[in-house]
């Protein structure tokens, strides 16, 4: 038992220097209400929607924030501007308003429809909008009126949205049977044409997507099974690539670099992953938050702002690595550090995902320790390559309560061995 008690100190030491290695900083938005969607026009000036008609604004890349909120605005949940004053924000009820100034003053906009609209990109003048019962909306002047392409269809609904060119957008949503939904545009969302798909063989709904041309494509996806997917493709949308998730991903947002394509993804508590080469291999950073996140803005490379529940803003200037521990090589694959990244979900019940990530070659054993220290699961015990590993553990008709993970890692001789630890909560 006494070796079991410095087991747990040292658990709780490792946690707490693990907590201040974060590359994200929490701002004061001054509010607390759900944040549903963040643009930047640049560094220092940007736009955050949310709850009961919150439009929040900062000038000086978010160190303050200015309440800047239509009048009666109900809920808003898409935010798009043209320029540091003008703009548009969306929500529910059909509702759109419209700033030139701003957000000193808003104008109404028929938007034609009554269903909440979730989503609203525009490249130039021209652009669409996404909503609730799977309508699609366009405009071609810059938000003043909108024609609407289709509405008032049974369940479902668009949640993501983006335009590439001036023809050429693209919206992503949930079927009426539950279905992932993807449709393309190539003039303007006056046409569409659709597809459904499926998370490796999961059904669920796009809730956010992101083009960076007009084949390559990222979407944040939520699975009706109660976790989450990314969704990739090169090719439009005719065929995807999926990697799975233990929670639900809201926001997603790519941006090129000068040898690739770097992407962000967020989700429920707290979850931040990055991938430095088009979502091929993901790798969790540290948010220092636990509350559900739902967008994400990067107006360069390293930096970008996320928003969530509660009125969370996180900014990070360095692409979401710890200042000390930037990689001397931001594109390479091969992770910097060897971790133990975390659980998803957690809590659980019965079975999660534990992440965590070798920056060599090693002899890896990871195993299952109960309160009272009594190993009760060895998940591995064999020699593993370098990268992001991903392993689920079925807790099975073990009782509630904390479990401690432990991953040993035997790096190639001549290197230290070390232990990982990592708390995980069973729920029944």
């Amino acid at each position: 038992m006494k070796s079991f008690i410095v087991f747990f100190l040292v658990f709780i030491c490792l946690v707490v220097v693990s907590s201040a290695q974060t590359g994200w900083e929490a701002l004061n938005s001054g509010v607390t209400t759900r944040l549903n969607g963040v643009y930047f026009t640049d560094e220092q000036t940007g736009y955050v929607v949310g709850d009961n008609g919150v439009v929040i604004k900062t000038t000086d890349g978010g160190t303050t924030w200015i309440p800047v909120s239509p009048a009666g605005a109900p809920n808003l949940y898409g935010v798009y501007f043209f320029s540091e004053d003008s703009g548009l924000v969306v929500g529910q009820s059909g509702k759109m308003y419209r700033t030139t100034d701003g957000g000193s003053s808003w104008v109404a906009v028929s938007s034609g429809i009554f269903s909440t609209l979730r989503t609203v990109s525009f490249f130039g003048n021209n652009g669409i909008c996404g909503a609730q019962d799977q309508g699609i909306l366009y405009s071609h002047d810059a938000g003043r009126t909108w024609t609407v392409f289709q509405s008032g269809m049974m369940g479902g609904g668009f949640f993501g949205s983006c335009m590439v060119d001036t023809g050429t957008g693209f919206v992503g949503g949930e079927n009426s049977i539950f279905q992932p939904i993807f449709g393309r545009t190539s003039n303007a969302g006056v046409n569409w044409n659709f597809s459904v798909f499926y998370l490796n063989g999961n059904e669920g709904r796009i809730l956010s997507l992101k083009f960076t041309g007009s084949d390559t494509g990222f979407a944040a996806c939520r699975l009706w099974n109660g976790s989450g997917a990314v969704a990739r493709t090169h090719d439009a949308g005719a065929n995807w690539n999926t990697t799975l998730f233990g929670v639900p991903m809201n926001g997603i947002d790519a941006i090129e670099t000068d040898s690739t394509t770097r992407v962000f993804v967020v989700g429920e508590q707290g979850l931040i992953a990055r991938s430095d080469n088009g979502g091929g291999m993901w790798l969790f950073q540290n948010s220092g938050v636990a509350q559900n996140l739902t967008a994400v803005c990067f107006v360069n490379p390293d930096t970008g702002f996320v928003v969530g529940d509660g009125g969370i803003i996180l900014k990070t200037t360095t692409g979401g690595e710890p200042p000390n521990r930037l990689r001397a090589n931001p594109s390479a694959r091969i992770p910097h550090t060897t971790q133990l990244i975390g659980n998803y979900p957690n809590p659980f019940n019965p079975t999660t995902r534990i992440v965590y990530q070798l920056a060599n070659r090693s002899q890896v054993r990871l195993e299952i320790f109960n309160i009272t220290g009594q190993r009760v699961a060895l998940l591995k015990d064999e020699v593993q390559i370098a990268g992001i590993h991903t392993v689920e553990w079925n807790a099975g008709t073990l009782p509630g309560g904390v479990y401690l993970c432990r991953l040993t890692v035997h790096p190639a001789e001549g290197h230290a061995s070390s232990r990982y630890f990592l708390k995980m909560i069973l729920l029944r």
